[in-house]
């Protein structure tokens, strides 16, 4: 299953073979409680499962499998990538969009790691060897921000929509070659109003009780903290470092106050040398 996630003000106009209006008030689909429930379901399988999206100038990907961590994960790394033969810039019709400009580039960016994405696993198609579904979740807000930044009815906007539509549609076509018509692509586009639906302010009027965070609901419940995961190693490291500290201490302690200041004491020699010299 593919969920493509589009943020913009107007619908896209892809290829489809059933349209159901949606409302919604947040920007992006949250697919973790649905990866977690394959992972549950088919933990033996190891479920080729990746979500993708943008966290401020960086192109975030989560998945557990290595390879797709060498992708570009910066803007200045993607700018790189867009000049290649077989990059988006290259094989789509861009219009008025230029990857110098920071809106553009983001754009084109988000495109270019869903295609790289397809494109590792054309390379490995091993990956697609397991009997478990596989579940692929890409966010695309370049086109919101260059709707933003230029008018909705502006050239580059239009053209922005036209290179979103082209890539969606041929990228069902690569997944459906992939998986051999087996697979489902979902186009999620959402349109947020001009007042915006994402932050949601609390009224004056209403209770100022804050809501209980986890500590409250441990302390109500009588449990105890989490702990990090290396939390064991790091206490016994200091432990164990401290009783063996104690102990040297200890030992060198003891030895010298039971030394025996003889003539081949250190002790001795320079004491004596000192009651020569005065």
């Amino acid at each position: 299953m593919t969920v493509v996630t589009a943020e913009g003000k107007k619908p896209l106009s892809v290829k489809n073979v059933a349209k159901y209006p949606v409302k919604s008030d947040i920007p992006s689909v949250d697919v973790g409680q649905m990866m977690n429930v394959i992972q549950d379901t088919f933990f033996d399988t190891n479920p080729l499962m990746i979500d993708t999206g943008v966290d401020n100038n960086f192109f975030d990907v989560h998945t557990d499998f290595d390879v797709f961590r060498k992708l570009p994960d910066t803007m200045r790394r993607m700018a790189d990538r867009l000049l290649d033969s077989d990059s988006v810039l290259n094989q789509h019709t861009v219009g008025t969009l230029n990857s110098s400009h920071p809106t553009d580039l983001k754009l084109m960016g988000e495109l270019q790691m869903v295609q790289d994405v397809v494109n590792t696993i054309s390379d490995k198609p091993e990956m697609m060897s397991t009997k478990s579904p596989d579940l692929f979740s890409f966010t695309v807000t370049g086109l919101r921000d260059i709707m933003d930044k230029h008018d909705d009815q502006s050239t580059q906007a239009a053209d922005a929509s036209d290179l979103v539509n082209n890539f969606i549609n041929k990228m069902t076509e690569d997944f459906k070659k992939l998986y051999k018509d087996n697979v489902m692509i979902e186009v999620l586009t959402i349109v947020p109003e001009k007042a915006g639906y994402v932050r949601k302010v609390r009224s004056l009027k209403a209770d100022p009780t804050p809501t209980p965070g986890p500590d409250d609901s441990m302390k109500q419940l009588n449990l105890s903290k989490d702990y990090d995961e290396d939390y064991p190693a790091i206490f016994n490291i200091i432990l164990w470092f401290m009783i063996i500290l104690a102990i040297v201490l200890f030992s060198v302690s003891y030895g010298m106050w039971h030394m025996d200041p003889g003539r081949d004491s250190i002790i001795y020699r320079m004491t004596t040398t000192r009651l020569k010299k005065d």
